[in-house]
C-alpha cells in the first residue's frame, strides 16, 4: 500500500530542521559580552597572569549580577586567595583540593542547588493555594472552619530562596590542576565537561555549571588537557607562547572557526604587551563585530586580511567551508610563521579609516605582513 503525502511544501521546507520551543532559558547577559554557561580554558606559561586574569573575569560576573556561586578546585589556594576577595566564595565549602573525586563534588553540588530551587517552587505553589484559599474564606471553595484561617496563617509561612526564585549560576574554576588526581582519566572531569549545560536538572530545565580551566600546557606527554575539554570549550584565551609546535597545535584544532594565518596573526597582535592575551569566543553572538578580543574588553578587527572578514560578517555562520587549506598547505603556512616568528616580524598597523591600498585582498606572505587590527573598545563591564 502507497502512502502520497498531501504536503506540496518544496523539500527544502518539508525536511528543515526546525528549532522547538521549550528547554532552559538562557541567563541574559550584555550585548558585548558572553553566553553563558560556558567552557572557557586559559593556556599560559606560570607567571603570565593566568589566575589574575580569570578571577577579574568572576568579578566582572559578580559586578553585572551573574555570578551566585563560585566553586574553586586549586591546590594553590592559600596563596592566591586575594584575587577571589569579594567574590560568592565560602572557603569552608565550595574550596576543594584537586582530587579524583573533585568533579563529581561539583556535580552534587549544582544537583544540590537544583534540588532546593524545585523544592522552593512546590513550597511557593502549595503557598500561593493556600493564600487563595484565605482569600476566599466564607465563599465556595474558601476556608470556613471557625479559627482555621488563624490557625493556618500562624503555621505557613512564605517560603524563601537565597537567590530569590531564580536559577543560581554557578561557575567552577580549576585552576592549575594539571598533572593532578582531578585531571585523571579515573575522574568525571570530562563528563561533566560534556554534560555541563544539562547538570542539576529541574522541571523547568538545568541549572547547569559553567567551568573555566587555567592550564600551563595545552598538550603533554603526561597530564595534558584532555581532548573532551578542548573540544567542547566556548572560550579559548591564549597568552604569549614561545612553543610554536604547541602554537601550531591549537590553531590546528581551531581550524574548523578560524584558518591558521588568521590564528597566527590575531595571536601575534593580540599579546602585545605585558599580560596580555587572545580570547576566542567559539560561541560568540550574532552582535559581536569579532570572535577575537585582546583580554576580554577590546576587539580586534580586521581591515584588509580577508579570512577575519569573512569569519566577522555573519556570526555563526556554517563554517564547514571556510578551511579549504590542504595539509600540505597547512605545512606551509606552519613553516612560514616559524620563519616570520625568528625573524622577529611583527603585523603592521593599519589606521582603522583607511581602505587597503592596491583594491584588493593580500594573500601569503601579504596577507600576514599587511596584518592590521582595529581597536575597538567593548563598552561592557570592565575590570
Amino acid at each position: 500500500m502507497t502512502n502520497k503525502s498531501s504536503d506540496k511544501r518544496p523539500m527544502s521546507s518539508r525536511y528543515a530542521v526546525e528549532v522547538l520551543p521549550g528547554g532552559s532559558d538562557p541567563v541574559e547577559t550584555p550585548d558585548d559580552f558572553f553566553k553563558l554557561p560556558f567552557v572557557m580554558l586559559s593556556v599560559a606559561k606560570r607567571m603570565s597572569g593566568k589566575t589574575c586574569s580569570m578571577s577579574q573575569f568572576l568579578h566582572i560576573l559578580n559586578k553585572m549580577g551573574r555570578l551566585d556561586r563560585v566553586i574553586l578546585v586549586s591546590p594553590t589556594y592559600e596563596n592566591n586567595k586575594h584575587y577571589f576577595k569579594g567574590l560568592p566564595l565560602n572557603e569552608e565549602e565550595d574550596v576543594l583540593e584537586p582530587t579524583l573525586d573533585a568533579a563529581d563534588k561539583i556535580m552534587r553540588i549544582v544537583e544540590e542547588e537544583a534540588r532546593v530551587y524545585q523544592e522552593f517552587h512546590e513550597q511557593m505553589k502549595l503557598w500561593r493555594e493556600i493564600q487563595r484559599l484565605i482569600g476566599n474564606k466564607g465563599k465556595k471553595g474558601g476556608l470556613h472552619a471557625p479559627g482555621l484561617v488563624d490557625d493556618v496563617m500562624q503555621h505557613v509561612e512564605k517560603p524563601t530562596h537565597k537567590y530569590g526564585g531564580r536559577k543560581p549560576v554557578v561557575v567552577a574554576f580549576f585552576d592549575d590542576c594539571q598533572n593532578t588526581a582531578a585531571f585523571s582519566t579515573k575522574s568525571s572531569l570530562s563528563y561533566m565537561t560534556i554534560k555541563h549545560r544539562h547538570i542539576g536538572k529541574t522541571s523547568e530545565g538545568s541549572i547547569g555549571v559553567s567551568l573555566m580551566y587555567a592550564c600551563q600546557n595545552y598538550t603533554s606527554a603526561s597530564g595534558g588537557i584532555p581532548k573532551t575539554i578542548r573540544g567542547n570549550t566556548t572560550i579559548l584565551c591564549v597568552f604569549k607562547n614561545k612553543n610554536m609546535k604547541e602554537l601550531d597545535i591549537i590553531a590546528e584544532e581551531c581550524s574548523g572557526e578560524v584558518d591558521v594565518d588568521t590564528f597566527m596573526a590575531v595571536h601575534e597582535a593580540a599579546t602585545e604587551g605585558d599580560y596580555s592575551f587572545l580570547t576566542i569566543d567559539l560561541n560568540r553572538k550574532s552582535t559581536h563585530p569579532s570572535m577575537f578580543r585582546k583580554c576580554w574588553n577590546e576587539w580586534i578587527t580586521a581591515q584588509v586580511v580577508p579570512s577575519i572578514d569573512e569569519l566577522t560578517d555573519v556570526a555563526g555562520d556554517d563554517k564547514s567551508t571556510e578551511n579549504k587549506q590542504t595539509k600540505k598547505d597547512k605545512k606551509k603556512t606552519r613553516a612560514s610563521s616559524d620563519k616570520r616568528k625568528r625573524s622577529g616580524a611583527t603585523p603592521e598597523r593599519e589606521n582603522p579609516s583607511k581602505k587597503p591600498v592596491g583594491g584588493g585582498p593580500y594573500t601569503g606572505k601579504q596577507q600576514l605582513a599587511k596584518a592590521g587590527r582595529a581597536k575597538q573598545k567593548c563598552p561592557g563591564p570592565q575590570m
